[in-house]
């Protein structure tokens, strides 16, 4: 049946890179083909059908027929996380490790479901076992050394990102992530080094929000703002990079520049505290005192204890006559 072939066409998924996608072409002839069919066969059929519309539904109906099939759990597992649904992704992925322990695609997608939810050391340990089941899979040293990054365990983010780019010598994501490892281990030079290789190659908003602060560190404002500007340009969508680059011109006295960056990052993200800080700061030196304040208080809702807040609050009145 085709709802069979469809299934096994997306098997075996944890990544877009190992998955095959049919391009926009394919989908709608197989759609074209799937309304047909449906119109051939019935109305009943058609409703069937209707459970196959995306990844989460085959898998789960997969497993309603076949309880102890190990792969389908673990390509569930990714379909769930690929639909944001991680505490369901999470009893996904431990049943498929139940079922197979040896699965390191399923240690992944455990790793990655816990991680989402805050629990990081669980997390962690999901993902050393990963690299323990399949030593030689380049994606379980590449994320483990991610979350290590994140955790601020540097030694063990070198130590699994070199093994990931033994494993993958030409792999742009582990080379831009060692050279953002030997920038926070204190080797500015090297890192920057690396950063402008890859960036000849692959350009990334990343690598150019990097470079920025590496520029910044050493007090080349003028080259920081180009590297964040870069980072915009490869995508629009690089929060840090527009935060850091508003807050460059903010210190340079660009106070306009820097409040239309702010704003934007406030639209994306409204409770960011620094953001709604800084650009506090900036309107208040603009005389907009009333959205001056606003923000303020919000930063303080947010985050009650936040000193840099309650000082601009303090500035306002005293400003006040």
């Amino acid at each position: 049946p085709l709802a069979a072939v469809v299934a096994l066409v997306l098997a075996g998924g944890y990544r877009a890179a190992d998955r095959f996608r049919p391009g926009p072409e394919t989908r709608k002839a197989l759609l074209a083909a799937g309304c047909l069919l449906a119109a051939a066969l019935g109305t009943a059929t058609w409703v069937r059908n209707l459970d196959y519309r995306t990844e989460v539904s085959i898998w789960r109906d997969v497993i309603a027929k076949r309880p102890g099939n190990q792969r389908s759990w673990s390509s569930l597992a990714a379909a769930l996380l690929d639909a944001g649904q991680v505490r369901e992704a999470e009893g996904a992925a431990r049943r498929a490790v139940a079922l197979r322990h040896g699965d390191s695609r399923a240690w992944i997608n455990l790793g990655i479901a816990l991680n989402a939810q805050g629990r990081s050391r669980e997390a962690l340990r999901s993902l050393e076992t990963a690299v323990d089941v399949s030593p030689g899979f380049y994606l379980a040293h590449y994320d483990l050394a991610l979350l290590s990054l994140d955790l601020g365990d540097l030694k063990m983010a070198m130590a699994h990102v070199e093994k990931a780019l033994a494993i993958c010598p030409g792999c742009g994501e582990a080379r831009l992530k060692h050279a953002v490892i030997l920038a926070r281990s204190g080797n500015p030079a090297k890192a920057e080094e690396e950063l402008r290789d890859l960036l000849r190659e692959e350009p990334s908003a990343e690598g150019f929000y990097t470079l920025g602060l590496l520029a910044e560190a050493r007090g080349d404002a003028a080259e920081a703002a180009r590297q964040y500007a870069g980072a915009l340009e490869a995508d629009p969508s690089a929060q840090e990079a527009r935060f850091s680059l508003a807050t460059l011109l903010a210190r340079q006295g660009q106070f306009q520049q820097a409040a239309t960056l702010f704003e934007t990052v406030l639209r994306q993200d409204p409770a960011n505290v620094k953001a709604l800080v800084n650009q506090g700061n900036v309107l208040r030196i603009l005389g907009r005192n009333q959205e001056a304040r606003a923000l303020y208080e919000k930063a303080l809702r947010l985050m009650p204890d936040n000193q840099n807040a309650a000082a601009g609050l303090a500035a306002l009145s005293e400003a006040s006559p």
